[in-house]
Formats: C-alpha cells, structure tokens, sequence
C-alpha cells in the first residue's frame, strides 16, 4: 500500500513530538448563496500525546468515518 506524502509528513511530526500535547482541528464552513447566512467555523482540543490514539478512535467512532 502507498501513502501520500502527507501521511508521511504527518507520522514524522507525530514521531518527533515526543510526549508534548497534540491539537486536535475542525472546521466547517458554508458559502452557498442559496443557504444563508454564510459562515466559516475552526475549532481545536488540545490533547496530551498519551490521549491522542483514544481521542482519534472516539472521533472516528462518533463521526462514523475518518474523514
């Protein structure tokens, strides 16, 4: 199996973070002109790094998929 590029990147951040806190992103947004008003919304949770594999697995469990 090939991962992006991203993927990589994203395992090297997570493999030299070391045990510092992780921030966890969300963001939604709507500019349809036919559903008003329009908005943008980011949140984020920052969690400690020994949190991070339980935090991913409720999300994905609660949202019912990983993207």
């Amino acid at each position: 199996m090939r991962t992006s590029g991203a993927s990589a990147a994203l395992r090297l951040a997570y493999s030299q973070n070391g045990t510092k806190p992780v921030a966890f992103l969300d963001e939604t947004y709507n500019v349809d002109p036919a559903h008003r008003p329009s908005y943008y919304v980011m949140v984020a949770v920052v969690v400690q790094s020994r949190e991070m594999s339980a935090l991913r697995s409720d999300l994905v469990n609660r949202a019912g998929a990983s993207y």
